[in-house]
């Protein structure tokens, strides 16, 4: 007698059965970031490795104590915890991926990593100071009366990153395509992934337009598409070379900091702690001090609480530029009392 379940579980498949394999399973994982995850990953793999080459040590499987003091050496390079944390955990799973518990659950590591933790309180504490309205104007007017591309570019970095409250992540990875203008009200900003959307959801942001045209973040953005390339995937912040040509590669983390500095001093504001993260930091303080609704400023900041909240919101262009969905009018706020 033939029995029904074996009868259900028999293959009508004539040919040799086909089982996943083991990279099969690594694609399903390497699918699981988003593409900015696989390069943050990527960097502190590379970071670990080189440190295991100057020093000797095998790269994998690794010694966790070696690990330890690559750690302490990344402290000691002035990394961000949130930086060190997100190094540790690509070698652990980069470990993981590979058939190696090597790195699972050490203690050691954890309270390393405490350590760093509680020692980068002091320090995170004194970076990234914010810019009060007169300075950023002042920063603002220096860029656009220099007359170069670099100054094009920095005088739409500094209007739409403070309007926005953008990361150097989420500005550097902007494209031409990302930016759509809405007739009489301003800019959407689709910011494809970010920090808080690693599964590259994507987030439309309103960038209203300034009743004062110096400070009009929307203007400078388009005097700056104006002067890129119209390829719809060019880079919206780009490095400049020597020649004054537009490099075609996104601006980089260190090159901006650099750039920020150099406009610190011709513009003789103090540049003590005005980094990259000043724009979002900027953002916040002077959006609260303009009376903007709390709520609006996590949304447009993308403050993860009430962004999950928005994520499941749609809205058309209408509510998109109401003032208590978007924070982008602080300055004009400022400016107007």
């Amino acid at each position: 007698m033939v029995n029904p379940m074996e009868s259900h579980l028999t293959s009508t498949h004539t040919g040799p059965l086909a089982f996943p394999s083991e990279h099969d399973v690594l694609r399903l994982v390497d699918h699981s970031r988003s593409d900015n995850t696989h390069r943050t990953y990527d960097v502190g793999v590379r970071s670990w490795a080189r440190f295991a080459s100057t020093y000797s040590y095998q790269a994998f499987p690794a010694d966790p104590a070696e690990v330890a003091l690559w750690l302490s050496a990344l402290f000691d390079e002035g990394k961000s915890t949130a930086t060190a944390k997100t190094y540790l955990q690509s070698l652990r799973d980069h470990h993981r991926e590979r058939g190696s518990s090597a790195l699972n659950d050490i203690e050691g590591l954890r309270r390393v990593m405490q350590g760093i933790q509680r020692l980068n309180r002091e320090r995170d504490a004194r970076k990234a100071r914010a810019l009060s309205p007169t300075e950023l104007m002042m920063l603002v007017g220096q860029s656009r009366m220099s007359g170069t591309l670099r100054g094009t570019r920095d005088t739409a970095w500094w209007l739409l990153c403070t309007s926005l409250g953008l990361r150097y992540s989420d500005a550097a990875i902007l494209e031409r395509r990302d930016i759509r203008f809405v007739e009489e009200k301003g800019a959407v900003v689709t910011l494809r992934f970010s920090k808080t959307d690693q599964f590259a959801r994507g987030t439309d942001l309103a960038l209203a337009r300034a009743r004062f045209a110096h400070v009009d973040p929307v203007m400078a953005l388009t005097d700056l598409l104006k002067a890129l390339p119209e390829d719809p995937h060019t880079p919206v912040f780009q490095s400049v070379l020597k020649s004054n040509r537009w490099s075609g590669r996104s601006l980089t983390n260190t090159g901006l900091n650099k750039a920020i500095r150099r406009l610190a001093d011709d513009t003789g504001i103090n540049g003590e702690r005005l980094t990259a993260h000043s724009a979002r930091v900027t953002f916040a303080t002077n959006a609260y001090a303009a009376g903007i609704d709390e709520s609006a400023i996590a949304i447009t900041g993308r403050w993860k609480s009430l962004s999950v909240q928005r994520s499941y919101r749609r809205v058309d262009d209408e509510s998109l530029f109401d003032k208590r969905s978007t924070a982008s009018y602080w300055l004009e706020e400022t400016l107007s009392r």
